[in-house]
C-alpha cells in the first residue's frame, strides 16, 4: 500500500513537471516566432488548454498558425489531464475520499460490538444485531464484499485487514463490548480470539470453529460463545425430524 501511494506521488510529481515544462515550451516558440512577449505568449498557451478565450488579445495571424508550438501546448493539457487523474487515485488510494466521515465514526463509536468477516456468518449476525438496535460495524478485508455490504445493506464497513492489530484499535476495540469472530477458518478465528482478549480483557469473544477440539482451545484463550455451525445444523434437522414422527 505504502509503496503504490509512494509510487503514485512520483508519478504526480513527474506530470507536474511536464505540464510546467511543456508550457513554457509552447510559449517560448510563440514568442520567438511571433515576436510577441513571452508573458503573452505563456497566456496564450495556458488558454489554449482551457478551450480557448476570444476575450483574450490574439497573437498574430504567423503566431497562431504556427503548429508546432500548440503541439507543445496541447501536449502539457494532455500531461495536465494526465496529472489530474493521478491526483484523483492518490486519494482513493490513502481512503481520504470518505475518510474523515469514516474516522470520524469511528471515534464515536463506543459500547458498540465488532464483527470480524463480512461473509455469510458475518451478514447474518449483522443483520441480527441490526435489528436489535445495537451499535456495530463489520471489519472486511475483501473490497469486493465490503462494498457490497455498505451499498446494499447500509453496514458500516471498515474494508481492513480484522487479523492486525492497529485495525482492531482503529476499530475501538478498547471501547467495544463484544467482538463476533466470523472468518472462514479456525486458525484465524483461534488468533483473533487472542488478539482481543489481549486488547480488551474484559471484551466478551463469540467465535465460530469447524470442530470441537479447536473450541475447547479456543474457550481456553478466553472465548465466550463457541457456535459448530454442523453441530447446530445437526441438532436443528434432528430436532425438526423428531417433532414431525412424534
Amino acid at each position: 500500500m505504502e509503496e503504490e501511494v509512494s509510487r503514485i506521488i512520483k508519478k504526480i510529481m513527474i506530470c507536474f513537471g511536464l505540464v510546467v515544462f511543456f508550457l513554457f515550451l509552447g510559449a517560448w516558440l510563440n514568442s520567438f516566432l511571433s515576436g510577441e512577449r513571452l508573458d503573452k505568449a505563456f497566456m496564450f498557451a495556458v488558454f489554449r488548454i482551457l478551450g480557448g478565450d476570444t476575450t483574450l488579445p490574439p497573437l498574430d495571424e504567423i503566431g497562431e498558425s504556427i503548429a508546432l508550438p500548440l503541439i507543445f501546448t496541447f501536449l502539457a493539457a494532455y500531461v495536465l489531464y494526465y496529472l489530474i487523474d493521478n491526483v484523483v487515485w492518490f486519494f482513493i488510494k490513502i481512503n481520504m475520499i470518505g475518510g474523515v466521515y469514516t474516522m470520524t465514526k469511528l471515534k464515536k463509536l463506543k459500547n458498540h460490538v465488532i464483527i470480524c468477516g463480512g461473509g455469510r456468518v458475518g451478514y447474518h449476525a449483522a443483520d441480527k444485531i441490526a435489528q436489535a438496535k445495537e451499535k456495530f460495524l463489520i471489519i472486511e478485508n475483501d473490497v469486493k464484499t465490503a462494498d457490497g455490504l455498505k451499498r446494499k445493506h447500509g453496514f458500516f464497513v471498515l474494508n481492513e485487514d480484522c487479523l492486525d492489530e492497529n485495525t482492531l484499535k482503529k476499530a475501538g476495540i478498547e471501547k467495544a463490548k463484544a467482538i463476533i469472530c466470523a472468518l472462514g477458518t479456525n486458525e484465524d478465528n483461534l488468533f483473533l480470539v487472542v488478539q482481543a482478549k489481549h486488547l480488551n480483557p474484559n471484551i466478551k469473544i463469540a467465535t465460530r470453529c469447524d470442530n470441537t477440539t479447536v473450541g475447547d482451545r479456543m474457550k481456553a484463550l478466553g472465548a465466550d460463545i463457541i457456535i459448530t455451525p454442523e453441530v447446530i445444523g445437526g441438532y436443528e434437522l434432528a430436532n425438526k425430524v423428531l417433532d414431525k414422527i412424534e
